[in-house]
């Protein structure tokens, strides 16, 4: 089962519901709209895919989270038999091609979600104050922000693709290259986003990954605005290169929805961290003037990064006595992955702000491996970060987040086994991820790690960086075919988690946290597909007192607060 050559998908994050099979080659049949053209030498296709999904929550509320103010808006907006999506999504996609050298491709996206119709942002009746309300709720006068409504309820839609490419001769040497909104993700990485040679190579729509389960590799990540290219050199030998016009942050559940990690967490702003009720209950319970503590806004994106300046190059050597190939690349990012940090502090001694933060000029070199082994596809990656930004402490302000470099590594397996009793095909990957701090070389004491300053408990379990940090990702696929007439069943099962420690750097994993889902789906006659699915958090807190309550009072992984929220869903998809 060799890798496919040069696949946009194979080798990039993908979440346990899109089909192992599909993602890697294999056969999987799709309808589409050929356009009858007079011209010969023209070719065109319009291809829509519509998806509805539709999820009840399982598990009953956890009182602990809801007793922390930080949890309580996005724990509190449904409970257990709740309807947490109603979502329909249409894709719709435009490829034409002229003489099979030169074309272009347009994309687009649409949806909207019923369940979001109700914009009141819940919280913990515990926190209510006497005529001041509640005081926990992130969302001024405790509705969603017109960015919430957008991004999570709609109708709302946006662009995707929209390049041209060709394919020409440069003496005696065939290029390729793309202008336009486009992705390219380098290396051999099959789940991890952030341990590859990829990471930050455009933005990553995890609202949608963890919102719409089915979901396809091509809709997860955002394209950008850049150009690239690929000569071939020598039949076994390739260069390749990338430059960005475009820079976009990738994109996190926002707080107070049903996988809000954070209350006030969204990339929109207009939330808050201590409300303006908060502000004035702390004020009166230290016997200061009204107005003299002073709310705590959460302003999200700010000081933008330029859009140009992120570039790569690769080269690509498939030696004959390898029987594989062998990748060498160098990238200079700026992060698509957030730090938390202040803007600066109240005389009071709270924050006058907490912000998004994304640190520029940052490096990398990595090289990656792929071939056959004894009937086994075999990927993986080794990739040094330089001057890369590190988790920090709670207290950072902006300009003073930690910087250091890191080592990365993977190794990834994809296989098949043949039918016996049990099924007649199945498929299986299995991906292990490592990563290590090498030194910290800027701003040491805002470094979250155990052993330094912004990690004042010195407790990995506090989420506290290690200096090692392993991670596993398995998906085993049994598929059962022509069980009726057309039908043919798959059982998608998919476990993810850290193993031992946690990443120096932001969303790398932490030990014990991750996720995993068990699922039945029915391809029929190739044309639909119904897919039915439990998904599961897991994940490490500790307990304490908080504002007299019982209460988490920390987490062990960055993003992940809700594992009391498992839900099951049904998907029901079609292309046409």
């Amino acid at each position: 089962m060799a890798r496919k050559k040069g696949s946009a998908y194979c080798g990039r994050y993908v979440k346990q519901t899109i089909s192992v099979l599909a993602c890697c080659g294999l056969p999987f049949a799709a309808s589409a709209f050929q356009l009858n053209l007079e011209d010969p030498d023209w070719t065109a296709r319009w291809d829509n895919t519509l998806r509805y999904n539709v999820g009840m929550r399982a598990q009953k509320q956890d009182q602990k989270l809801l007793n922390n103010a930080s949890y309580d808006d996005s724990d509190s907006k449904f409970d257990r038999g709740d309807v947490v999506t109603n979502r329909i999504d249409v894709l719709s996609e435009f490829d034409f091609k002229y003489k099979k050298r030169y074309g272009g491709r347009v994309s687009a996206a649409g949806w909207y979600d019923d369940a979001y119709r109700d914009t009141d942002v819940k919280s913990n009746s515990a926190f209510s104050v006497p005529g001041q309300g509640n005081t926990s709720t992130a969302y001024p006068n405790a509705r969603y922000s017109s960015y919430t409504k957008r991004w999570n309820r709609g109708p709302s839609g946006e662009l995707l693709d929209a390049f041209v490419f060709g394919r020409f001769d440069v003496g005696s040497v065939p290029v390729d290259g793309r202008l336009g909104r486009h992705n390219l993700y380098w290396g051999e990485s099959i789940f991890s986003f952030v341990h590859g040679v990829s990471y930050s190579q455009g933005p990553v729509d995890l609202r949608k990954l963890a919102t719409t389960p089915g979901i396809e590799a091509k809709e997860l990540y955002l394209p950008q605005n850049q150009i690239s290219g690929e000569a071939q050199l020598a039949d076994n030998f390739s260069v390749g290169g990338q430059y960005f016009f475009e820079w976009d942050p990738s994109r996190l559940p926002d707080g107070g929805t049903y996988l809000g990690a954070v209350d006030f967490s969204s990339l929109g702003g207009n939330t808050y961290v201590v409300n303006p009720a908060a502000a004035g209950a702390t004020a009166s319970a230290f016997g200061l003037p009204a107005g003299s503590i002073a709310p705590v806004p959460f302003l999200g994106v700010q000081d933008r990064p330029k859009n140009s300046g992120d570039w790569g190059v690769k080269a690509t050597w498939r030696p004959e006595v390898l029987d594989g190939a062998l990748g060498f690349y160098y990238r200079e990012y700026t992060d698509r992955f957030p730090q938390y940090v202040l803007g600066g502090f109240q005389e009071s001694g709270l924050p006058t702000d907490l912000r998004l933060s994304y640190l520029r000029k940052a490096k990398l070199v990595g090289v990656s491996l792929s071939k056959e082994v004894g009937g086994l596809s075999v990927g993986a990656e080794m990739v040094y970060r330089m001057d890369t930004g590190l988790l920090n402490g709670g207290s950072t302000l902006v300009g003073d987040e930690p910087r250091g470099d890191t080592f990365h590594a993977l190794v990834n397996v994809l296989g098949l086994m043949p039918g016996n009793a049990a099924f007649d095909s199945a498929s299986y990957v299995a991906e292990l991820t490592y990563s290590r701090l090498q030194k910290v070389t800027s701003n040491k004491e805002n470094f979250s790690g155990v052993g330094y300053g912004g990690c004042p408990t010195n407790d990995k379990w506090d989420g506290c960086a290690t200096r090692d940090a392993w991670g596993l990702a398995l998906a085993f696929t049994p598929t059962w075919y022509q069980v009726f007439p057309g039908i043919d069943l798959k059982a998608p099962l998919f476990l993810q988690t850290g193993l031992k420690g946690n990443s120096p750097v932001p969303f790398g994993g932490n030990q014990g946290a991750g996720s995993y889902s068990i699922g039945l789906t029915a391809d029929v006659r190739s044309k639909y597909s119904v897919s039915l699915q439990y998904n599961g958090y897991l994940l490490k807190t500790k307990e304490g007192v908080v504002n007299g309550l019982p209460a988490v009072s920390s987490v062990n992984g960055v993003g992940n607060t809700f594992d009391d929220r498992g839900w099951v869903s049904l998907t029901l998809k079609t292309t046409f």
